[in-house]
């Protein structure tokens, strides 16, 4: 379902209008699950800020004005693309 998801946001000029609300709400209702878009639109900044990736950063944590998110598991990039590029695939095909 997120790659479905990720696929439709990158393709979103490409979609019809219904699919468009329905991708609408459910980020309305992931952003209010995470504390709203106040909250929500400055943890993805401080994402994109940061460098190293988050995700393969050998000691993971992200830190922002509301929130600390920390993980143990280090993620390497071939295994993070081969993943998503599998899920893609296989949602795609369904």
């Amino acid at each position: 379902m997120l790659a479905k998801f990720i696929y439709d946001m990158i393709n979103y000029d490409s979609i019809d209008n219904d699919k468009k609300q329905i991708l609408k709400n459910q980020l309305i209702k992931n952003t209010t699950s995470l504390g709203g878009k106040n909250h929500f639109l400055p943890l993805i900044e401080d994402l994109k800020r940061s460098h190293p990736n988050l995700l393969i950063a050998k000691e993971a944590s992200l830190r922002s004005d509301k929130s600390l998110i920390k993980w143990k598991i280090v993620n390497y990039k071939d295994k993070i693309n081969l993943l998503l590029n599998t899920i893609i695939r296989n949602e795609l095909k369904n």
